[in-house]
């Protein structure tokens, strides 16, 4: 994934895009050294989820936004599908039993969350105000 998006990013011109490979848990940035955060079906596979949030939480500037795009179990009347996710390709190392949305909502108290496909993905949106 970081040959194909180092490619991308060089294709099209861009110079300010740094690619690190680590454990989002344990990998250490200076305080307040992004400028944002993108996320897309990353968090719900990240071991220790809740310190990787933190750390995003110290590493963004003032300001800045993370955006996550992840996934979770349907909510009804599509909840009798929920033993099937675990079928699907993307799904091998999603965890199905982390309340990422509520545990965003505990470090940034303005994240907005919008659902797509009775629940089963969702983005969220927040900005670092302190």
């Amino acid at each position: 994934m970081l040959n194909s998006a180092r490619k991308k990013a060089s294709k099209a011109g861009f110079k300010n895009i740094e690619l690190v490979e680590g454990d989002a848990a344990k990998i250490s940035f200076p305080k307040n050294y992004f400028d944002g955060v993108i996320s897309t079906i990353g968090i719900s596979s990240i071991p220790n989820h809740k310190e990787a949030l933190r750390r995003v939480m110290g590493n963004l500037k003032k300001n800045k936004r993370l955006v996550i795009l992840d996934g979770k179990l349907f909510n009804p009347p599509l909840k009798m599908f929920n033993p099937f996710i675990k079928y699907l390709r993307w799904s091998k190392s999603w965890d199905v039993n982390k309340d990422i949305i509520n545990d965003v909502k505990k470090l940034f108290k303005n994240a907005h969350i919008e659902e797509f496909l009775c629940g089963l993905f969702f983005i969220i949106t927040c900005i670092k105000k302190d």
